[in-house]
């Protein structure tokens, strides 16, 4: 009998792709577990907005940096559960990029898997989990639309459905792995939604940072220093930490910006 190599590698790999492939059902299934809502308070505890985002270690939630910002009190939790879990500690941000790493006591909850270098392709499955308008544990898919370079950077755009309250979902490909974070949507568009690269998550949880003080929201971290996203013009630096305050932002507002290009970038998120 011949025995045909080019045969058995083509099966195995066939067999691979249907085994790390999963259907939709699964992937909401195994991510819910670590997905979170996030709810946000003022000085005097009243609320404020609230956004999403996902576990990336043990007590490490990773969100946008605009869904903490302005607030001086939060909560997050998970999707299906009743148990709320204080923030106590903004552990790193990346303003310029829009991510960041906020912690919470509680230490069992499963990490999400992140993906560390798969290319993304226009037309493939992407799936958002977030909590829209406050309407928790939605779960929708869409395709990658396309891959947006500005500069040396890169944002995900898709057709994957999101909302004011999405920011900071896990944006995840057919195999269940975060592949983004759902960061905004073009106003008066159609579909026309974006998320972060989980290159730049990576990069975060793997830059050097100091710990915040007692007071998680004066945002006594470091701040990581890297690649601009959407290459945003720099704005006026303040903590506010008289009041509390990082930098009053609402996750439901409107942002204006100019892109490498020269265009006008108006995002809801």
């Amino acid at each position: 009998m011949i025995y045909d190599v080019r045969y058995s590698f083509i099966y195995i790999t066939f067999a691979n792709a249907c085994l790390f492939a999963l259907s939709p059902e699964e992937i909401a299934r195994q991510s819910f577990p670590s997905s979170v809502g996030i709810y946000l308070f003022d000085e005097d505890k009243n609320p404020i907005k609230s956004g999403s985002g996902f576990f990336v270690s043990p007590g490490v939630i990773a969100t946008n940096y605009h869904v903490i910002e302005g607030a001086s009190f939060g909560i997050a939790k998970i999707v299906g559960k009743e148990k709320k879990h204080q923030i106590s500690n903004v552990k790193a941000v990346n303003e310029r990029i829009d991510l960041a790493l906020i912690e919470v006591s509680d230490l069992s909850i499963p990490p999400l898997s992140l993906d560390n270098g798969r290319k993304l392709s226009v037309g493939q499955k992407v799936y958002a989990i977030g909590n829209p308008q406050g309407l928790e544990g939605t779960f929708s898919e869409g395709i990658v639309s396309s891959v947006r370079e500005v500069g040396d950077d890169y944002y995900i755009q898709m057709t994957t459905p999101i909302s004011s309250g999405s920011s900071g979902g896990p944006v995840l490909d057919d195999r269940g792995l975060v592949v983004g974070l759902s960061v905004a949507t073009y106003q008066n568009g159609q579909n026309l939604n974006f998320a972060v690269p989980v290159k730049y998550v990576l990069e975060l949880i793997g830059s050097p940072v100091v710990k915040s003080t007692a007071d998680p929201f004066e945002l006594s971290a470091s701040k990581y220093v890297g690649p601009s996203l959407f290459n945003l013009p720099s704005r006026e630096k303040s903590t506010h930490k008289g009041n509390k305050q990082l930098h009053g932002s609402d996750d439901g507002g409107t942002k204006s910006s100019l892109n490498k290009s020269g265009d006008t970038i108006i995002m809801s998120r």
